[in-house]
């Protein structure tokens, strides 16, 4: 009676070597994957967050939330767009931004963001936009409305502290929404030098 063949080293090192090499493959792609699949989120975030902002200026004389501190507009943080606009998205109120227990915290969020602003807020509204009536915006298909950013409010890229932030397919790309709703993944931007209405409508 013959007894069963066992593998010898050399077999055993070659499947090793080969689960090594699938491995190697696979593991990329699968972050890639995810990579897409967070970033895809995050444009779907973005037009979350637009409709949001639209349904907010329609119910107050068309002007948009404020962006930033102003003494007569936004005096309080609770004045500023991305509070203003969280029940519109059941999202919440004061109390559950100070408390960071948004009930809709991930259209604030992105996947791919490791320190949303605020530990809940991965992205900026234009801050030309601070409430600026809606009607007179003659091209809202290109102005810049919301982007990836590292604070409540963004401006054109040439600008010092523009705060827009690259954080996808490799910090290479940005993600962001026009007036009209169209989002859209880009390398870059357009400064307000290039395209004027994109930024200063």
């Amino acid at each position: 009676m013959k007894s069963p063949r066992a593998f010898t080293l050399i077999e055993l090192l070659t499947v090793i070597a080969i689960i090594g090499i699938l491995a190697g493959i696979l593991i990329p792609v699968v972050g890639r994957v995810r990579e897409s699949a967070r970033a895809t989120t995050c444009l779907s975030n973005l037009r979350q967050l637009q409709t949001g902002i639209l349904l907010y200026a329609q119910d107050n004389k068309n002007l948009m939330p404020a962006v930033t501190l102003d003494p007569v507009l936004a005096p309080t943080n609770d004045d500023l767009w991305h509070r203003k606009i969280s029940p519109y998205l059941n999202a919440g109120d004061k109390a559950s931004w100070d408390n960071k227990v948004l009930s809709n915290k991930a259209s604030y969020t992105c996947g791919t963001d490791e320190t949303p602003f605020g530990g809940v807020l991965s992205y900026g509204m234009n801050t030309r936009l601070s409430s600026k009536n809606m009607t007179r915006i003659s091209a809202p298909s290109v102005v810049v409305l919301l982007a990836d950013a590292k604070t409540t409010g963004i401006d054109s890229p040439e600008k010092q502290f523009n705060n827009l932030v690259f954080r996808h397919s490799g910090a290479t790309s940005i993600n962001y929404v026009t007036l009209s709703g169209a989002v859209k993944r880009a390398t870059r931007l357009p400064t307000v030098v290039e395209q004027p209405t994109a930024w200063n409508p």
